[in-house]
């Protein structure tokens, strides 16, 4: 009896420590990630240069999907799993010169961006927005001391999808040029701007610079284009 309890124990000692042994079992599961941009802009500088009082004028950037961005979506009937990348357009302070501290006068007041269907306002246009125009709007900060805060705002309205059916953008932007506040004459524009400018003005949506534009006046901002989503399917 006594050497059966002995076995018994010396067996029970053989279990437990196979079960010590396989407590500390391991095993290892590779995670890898390669971060690529998805979308590709156009950044090449939009310097409307030396431009006149209440000028209308028009520039254009590219915004498309990268091309790790396109692969993963599919191409040549072929789908993959991402499938759409969302942007908003962001207006930021600019940096005049070296100093970090010095800022361009805010031009966002007198820009306006939209997709490739916005179109030119004319004589005719009713409205800006129903041309698919999306005003900046006044700067983030105003009498700011030192560094801005905050540094950018979203462009009210404005924002776009690039799908498989849609791969890239073309991002309009619209400088209505403003008048300096003592070389303006209302009664005489009346005459020579057409309706949907002068709405503009009597909404307060475009305002005029102060003095008399001598020697002029340096106006300047930075389009940030954010991504906001990314879909992939199932």
């Amino acid at each position: 009896m006594k050497k059966v309890i002995l076995i018994a124990a010396a067996l029970l000692m053989v279990f437990a420590g196979v079960a010590a042994v396989s407590a500390y079992e391991a095993h290892k599961i590779n995670v890898k990630a390669h971060v690529e941009n998805a979308l590709t802009v156009d950044t090449v500088e939009m310097d409307f240069g030396t431009c006149f009082p209440e000028e209308i004028l028009i520039k254009e950037a590219n915004i498309c999907l990268s091309q790790s961005a396109n692969e993963s979506m599919g191409e040549g009937g072929v789908s993959g799993n991402l499938s759409s990348v969302t942007y908003k357009v962001f207006g930021e302070y600019k940096i005049s010169g070296t100093n970090p501290t010095t800022y361009y006068k805010w031009i966002g007041e007198w820009l306006w961006v939209g997709d490739e269907n916005a179109t030119a306002p004319d004589a005719n246009s009713p409205n800006l927005t129903g041309l698919g125009w999306y005003r900046v709007g006044p700067e983030p900060d105003p009498g700011y001391s030192g560094t801005p805060d905050p540094m950018a705002m979203p462009i009210p309205g404005f924002e776009s999808t690039i799908d498989a059916q849609n791969r890239s953008d073309m991002l309009k932007v619209m400088l209505l040029v403003p008048a300096f506040h003592d070389e303006y004459n209302a009664a005489t524009d009346a005459y020579v701007k057409p309706q949907w400018w002068l709405d503009l003005i009597d909404a307060g949506l475009w305002p005029r610079l102060p003095g008399t534009g001598e020697p002029g006046v340096d106006l300047g901002m930075d389009l940030k284009i954010q991504v906001t989503n990314i879909a992939r399917n199932p």
